[in-house]
């Protein structure tokens, strides 16, 4: 199963990750017009990271996952912190928003994970209704077109919390012809000289052409406010 212990240490495997720049330039997208934005959806909060962060930045943030380990992350966090957000357990694009938000964030490759054009226009359908009017909507997508030009490499990212440790080797693999990304995680979790933990997972991550995104974005009447990269991922900010 995908995130089972990728779950449980992902805040270790990420710890070198600046967050904290990364929720200010949502933020600061999120200020663009000068609206007033309150309540934010963020759809695969995974650990509860950038909900946090969001939280401590003023808005009022729910979250919605599909990984009961990082779901259970994400709920000792905002526990932890005493704060008010709901965490829901399910898959994105089948859960119904029973909330009205004025912004909703998809980020860092959730959106990726939509195989089928049918759960996509799901979620958008799902995020159109939710959402006030003038909401934003924050999207992250691997863009086919970048990935052709810019084969990606194996990486090593080593992470420590404490005295725990972690080093992951990534092993990418782009297949152009059935548009997925295919990324092989291996991971070990140290203290000191001992090995605590060893797992492997692979993750099939779909690549989106610009044609394909804007098609899915004019069915559910959002405009295209700005376009940005950000590593491999291009980032759009979509109005309703």
């Amino acid at each position: 199963m995908l995130y089972e212990k990728y779950g449980k240490y992902y805040d270790l495997i990420y710890s070198s990750v600046d967050y904290d720049n990364e929720i200010d330039e949502i933020s600061g997208l999120l200020k663009v017009e000068n609206l007033n934005i309150g309540r934010i959806l963020d759809i695969g909060c995974g650990t509860g990271t950038y909900l946090v962060g969001l939280v401590k930045k003023g808005y009022y943030v729910d979250g919605v996952d599909s990984s009961q380990a990082m779901v259970e992350v994400a709920r000792l966090k905002i526990n932890g912190a005493n704060i008010q957000s709901k965490i829901i357990l399910e898959d994105m694009a089948e859960h119904t928003f029973e909330r009205s938000y004025d912004a909703a964030i998809c980020l860092f490759g959730s959106f990726d994970y939509l195989y089928d054009d049918t759960k996509v226009t799901v979620l958008l359908e799902k995020i159109d209704q939710c959402l006030s009017k003038g909401g934003f909507f924050i999207l992250d997508f691997l863009d086919i077109a970048y990935l052709k030009e810019n084969q990606p490499k194996a990486v090593i990212l080593e992470g420590q919390k404490g005295d725990l440790k972690s080093f992951r080797a990534t092993l990418p693999k782009v297949d152009l012809q059935s548009e997925r990304l295919e990324l092989d995680f291996k991971c070990t979790i140290y203290r000191g000289r001992e090995i605590v933990d060893y797992f492997e997972e692979v993750h099939s991550l779909r690549l989106y052409d610009n044609k394909q995104i804007l098609g899915h974005i004019e069915k559910n009447d959002f405009s295209l406010k700005s376009k940005s990269k950000k590593g491999l991922y291009t980032r759009l900010l979509l109005q309703k």
